[in-house]
């Protein structure tokens, strides 16, 4: 991503790089408000006007894509692994099916938090009903193989 400087002599403006917003669709932090511009309506940037610095926390949402893969990562450790952030989404769902079938002994310690482990695996076998639906399949052959 690029950064590109504005200039306005009203008011300090500063742009930094971030994701989508729907068109002109401001969006209030803190003191300073923030809105995708015309020049930049791609979404790449965001516009922060108001000559303060931004404070707070925005909660961010479990990495709906590495959260699968990283169920199967922690297939591969000798001992439990925790989780945090884990969505709770129909790719992780399926995942965890698969961990079933195996053998894996897993539970969800609250709402995003996840406790797997490894160290119950019966099974080499992925059922035949699961995989095709299952773009992460074929990570579990690492597993398979250790």
């Amino acid at each position: 991503m690029r950064a590109h400087r504005y200039s306005d002599p009203s008011e300090p403006t500063t742009t930094v790089a971030a994701p989508k917003l729907p068109a002109r669709q401001p969006v209030a932090i803190g003191s300073a408000t923030v809105s995708s511009p015309a020049a930049v309506r791609s979404g790449r940037f965001y516009r922060v006007r108001g000559g303060r610095p931004l404070r707070g926390e925005i909660p961010v949402a479990g990495a709906k894509n590495a959260a699968p893969k990283l169920i199967i990562a922690a297939l591969l450790a000798a001992e439990p692994s925790v989780l945090d952030n884990v969505p709770r989404i129909g790719e992780v769902e399926l995942t965890l099916r698969i961990c079933s079938a195996l053998g894996v002994r897993w539970r969800w310690l609250g709402d995003a938090t996840l406790e797997i482990d490894p160290s119950t695996i019966t099974d080499w076998r992925i059922p035949a009903d699961v995989s095709p639906e299952h773009r992460c399949c074929v990570i579990f052959l690492a597993v398979l193989l250790r």
